[in-house]
């Protein structure tokens, strides 16, 4: 089974790059260019700028878990 781990973002990590892995929702980490690029259900990518990053966003790391 697919789990959701939830990561803790401060005001401080949330704007490092180093916070952030490529995966299944982000599709690449511009380091230079401070922004992630994040793939929607569509397939469709959008670039976010780290700074535009606050409060309201949630990060979680994906995950399994043996079911019996």
């Amino acid at each position: 089974m697919v789990v959701l781990t939830p990561v803790w973002l401060d005001s401080k990590n949330r704007a490092a790059c180093d916070t952030y892995r490529e995966g299944r929702v982000i599709e690449r980490v511009g380091v230079k260019t401070r922004t992630l690029v994040l793939r929607d259900a569509a397939g469709q990518t959008h670039p976010l700028a780290l700074r535009d990053i606050d409060k309201n966003w949630s990060l979680f790391r994906a995950g399994t878990i043996a079911v019996a």
